[in-house]
């Protein structure tokens, strides 16, 4: 929905809404479709004539994209594809599991790194740099965001952009 408060008063307008419809396709049908779509999506963001990476949590969202970063890479003959991950000092001590986060990222990244052959880029913080980097963040951002997770995603980058210009993220696609 939308607003316009003008000299009439206030009004709401709806200008978008999800309408839910049967789903048709069989299971086979809609993982290929998925699938489909998520190659050609790839396919597209990997034309540049800059070096590109991919972030890689672990998680189902980055190593998809990963995956087909990387088949992409050695199918036209680029060499390896760069991934980058994120962690805090000490986590691997500390981390608690939780409804959000059962386990830890660390071990996902590395099968996936095994796995998919990437050249593996690991970036770690910790909590003094993620205090500093907030107000860099926001302003940065130029609109209220998810403080920590923009202070780190900010700092990310930042280390990221010594290697790569761009970066493919599966960043919130869940």
């Amino acid at each position: 929905q939308f607003a316009i408060c003008d000299r009439n008063g206030l009004s709401i307008r709806t200008y978008w809404k999800l309408e839910s419809h049967q789903h048709g396709d069989d299971i086979d049908g809609t993982a290929a479709q998925v699938q489909q779509l998520l190659r050609d999506t790839a396919q597209r963001q990997l034309v540049s004539d800059v070096p590109i990476c991919t972030l890689l949590s672990g998680g189902l969202d980055s190593s998809a994209l990963s995956a087909l970063a990387a088949e992409h890479y050695k199918e036209s003959g680029q060499g390896p594809l760069h991934t980058f991950s994120v962690d805090y000092k000490d986590n691997d001590k500390h981390f608690k599991a939780n409804l959000f986060q059962p386990n830890s990222d660390a071990p996902w990244i590395k099968r996936m790194t095994d796995h998919l052959g990437t050249e593996h880029h690991y970036i770690e913080f910790d909590t003094p740099e993620l205090v500093e980097s907030l107000k860099a963040a926001v302003l940065a951002r130029d609109t209220p965001g998810m403080a920590d997770v923009d202070g780190s995603l900010y700092l990310f980058c930042r280390e990221i952009k010594k290697e790569a210009t761009v970066a493919i993220s599966g960043e919130a696609a869940d």
